[in-house]
């Protein structure tokens, strides 16, 4: 049927001996109108391994699905429930004339006779309100039922196994009682039997777990009976008569997240470093009056960079399972460590204000997160490497060191969070802390070529050549096929003269990478020092074309294009890379000598006074004198 189903089973609903299939179906019906069905096949489905191994597709299409989830996304949203019907040999879908296809997510269901009238009832579980519905059996009430209840003495005392066979003429049924039915539920374990306009069951026989076998006849429809294992006689009590019962509408819930004001379970750290104890308010334009007696500082996020709400706004979608984005005015309750502690959707009266800023060091923090007294067993914990993560994949490096210094704190010895924090700190050019983390991360995983590669790359900014070296060849060793590793091993050998060695690990990063633009940009850098332009241009064309702002490649192209003599491709170069990096003086300089060269000294001085005009450059200065003298 192209559903997603959860639980299903064939129950003889009609009692005319043969059963019906039911099926819950529906995997989350959120807000929006965008349904995730077709992603889940094409980006998880299609991307599963064939074999057990890494496979970074996969996981990433599942890590993708589960957040647009979190953040509104349908994913087989609206699929009613399905019943089918047996008729003549074949089923029917009987689904919208049952009444059972709602579509609220439905996850499970058993079937019990809650009025002792022999007909077997419908508890349904759903993920949407209603969570619970009760559905009475109005179908088979017309038909003869015959129910078994069993007692095991060798057996299970519930006869859990047992299989129990009824024959009536040319009907023949078997059922087993069984523990748990379908997904998370459990039918009830008084076997019912059908029998049509059959009034006597003539034959029925039980099968017991032990292996001992029973046979009664002539049993008359219209009563439960109670058989204990090895005994021929038994207990029967007649159904209750049926009553007739009012029909009442279903109560829908409201099925729309909503936000409260809500005490976090732990403290939760601010993107940005923020005093405190007091109140946090992002607004945007309109700013609220200050409450007297507590500290209310307010963020106009209006006024602010771009960054600062991107921040916040990435704040709020993670800091709940359901991923909304941020609305405005935002409260946050901030603590003297800038750490969160209660969040507002909108600013409550001085008076909650003050009460709330003086609990928040109260020790049974539970209490007040949860809406219901209860007791955890397992610490509840969160996920601070998701929020790290999610401020480091949008780029905001800096942001995401608080809470992956979190995951430290509480796992010391997670390997992966310690290479990311050195990777971050190495990318802002802070080399200790880089360093710290990095051999922390070392010492966790030897194996890790990424972490040798980044603490080669600090011995190399330091000037350390041959401790750099040793740390690279480790990477290399660990893992032949990171690139990068190779491009850096490069740069240190160009840094040592070692020019045929740079060229060879440069060679051997494109082997394994052919479009990698930092290891094409240097290669043809080096070329064009040898005076091999054509080979030169030819891989500085491909650094661009798989990065096309790469001002290095851009310029040494231009660069080449000069030694050449193709002076108008030249000046192409750097008017492009011009477009990139508008405040690069390399560029203005050499785009300023080509245009001398063509002899255009107008030109090459609106470049110079266009540089000197961002910054002061002594070289611009030179050289404007120079065209500008007689």
């Amino acid at each position: 049927m192209g559903r997603w189903a959860w639980s299903s089973d064939g129950i003889d609903w009609d009692n005319d001996g043969t059963p019906e299939i039911f099926v819950t179906t529906g995997m989350f019906t959120n807000s929006s109108a965008k349904d995730l069905e077709g992603f889940f096949w094409r980006q998880v489905v299609s991307q599963s391994p064939k074999e057990k191994a890494a496979a970074p597709k996969y996981e990433r299409g599942w890590d993708a699905n589960n957040e647009l989830i979190r953040e509104g996304y349908n994913q087989n949203g609206g699929e009613p429930n399905v019943l089918y019907g047996r008729r003549g040999g074949r089923f029917y879908d009987f689904s919208g004339i049952s009444g059972l296809n709602v579509a609220e997510d439905s996850r499970s269901f058993a079937a019990i006779d809650l009025e002792g009238d022999g007909n077997l009832d419908l508890l349904l579980k759903s993920r949407l309100g209603p969570q619970v519905r009760v559905f009475r059996n109005e179908w088979g009430t017309n038909r003869q039922v015959l129910a078994v209840q069993l007692r095991g003495t060798r057996s299970n005392r519930d006869a859990i196994g047992a299989e129990v066979e009824v024959t009536s003429g040319d009907l023949r049924v078997w059922q087993f009682v069984r523990a748990g039915s379908g997904y998370i539920s459990q039918h009830t374990k008084t076997l019912h039997f059908g029998l049509g306009d059959k009034t006597t069951a003539e034959v029925l026989r039980i099968r017991w777990p032990s292996g001992s076998r029973q046979e009664f006849h002539d049993l008359a429809a219209g009563f439960k009976y109670l058989i204990v294992e090895n005994s021929a006689e038994f207990k029967r009590q007649p159904f209750l008569t049926r009553e007739p019962a009012a029909v009442l509408p279903a109560a829908i819930g409201d099925n729309q997240p909503s936000f409260v004001a809500t005490w976090l379970l732990e403290p939760v750290p601010l993107p940005q470093r923020r005093g405190g104890p007091g109140f946090l308010c992002l607004v945007n334009g309109v700013k609220p009056a200050c409450p007297p007696g507590v500290r209310f500082d307010v963020i106009d996020l209006s006024t602010e960079s771009p960054d600062v709400a991107a921040s916040y706004a990435l704040f709020r979608k993670y800091l709940f399972d359901h991923r909304s984005d941020l609305v405005l005015p935002l409260l946050i309750l901030v603590d003297e460590q800038g750490f969160a502690h209660r969040i507002y959707p909108s600013i409550p009266s001085p008076e909650v204000l003050r009460e709330d800023l003086g609990r928040i060091h109260e020790p049974d923090r539970i209490a007040r997160a949860l809406p219901f007294v209860g007791k955890y067993y397992t610490a509840p914990a969160r996920n601070y490497f998701q929020m790290g993560a999610a401020f480091l994949w949008t780029g905001y490096p800096e942001q995401a060191v608080a809470y992956l210094e979190e995951v430290v704190r509480r796992t010391p010895d997670n390997f992966f969070v310690h290479l990311c924090l050195g990777q971050i700190h190495l990318g802002a050019g802070r080399t200790e802390p880089a360093r710290e983390y990095l051999q922390r991360a070392i010492a966790l995983n030897e194996q890790s070529a990424a972490a040798w590669n980044d603490l080669g790359g600090i011995e190399m900014r330091e000037g350390n050549f041959a401790a750099a070296l040793t740390d690279l060849q480790k990477a290399i060793a660990m893992d032949p096929g990171e690139s990068s590793a190779f491009i850096n091993c490069g740069l240190v050998h160009l840094r040592l003269g070692h020019l045929q060695d740079a060229e060879g690990m440069f060679r051997r990063a494109i082997k394994l990478d052919p479009s990698d633009a930092e290891a094409n940009a240097q290669l043809g850098s080096l070329l064009s020092s040898q005076g091999h332009f054509e080979d030169a241009r030819k891989y500085l064309q491909k650094a661009i074309a798989s990065r096309r702002d790469d001002h290095f490649a851009i310029n040494n192209l231009g660069v080449v294009y000069m030694q050449l003599h193709q002076l108008d491709d030249a000046i192409a170069a750097f008017q492009y890379g011009l477009k990139f990096a508008p405040d690069n003086e390399t560029l203005h300089l050499n785009l300023a000598r080509v245009y001398i060269a063509k002899g255009d000294r107008s030109r090459a001085r609106e470049v110079l006074e266009s540089l000197l005009a961002q910054k002061e450059n002594a070289s611009a200065r030179k050289i404007l004198q120079q065209i500008s003298g007689p």
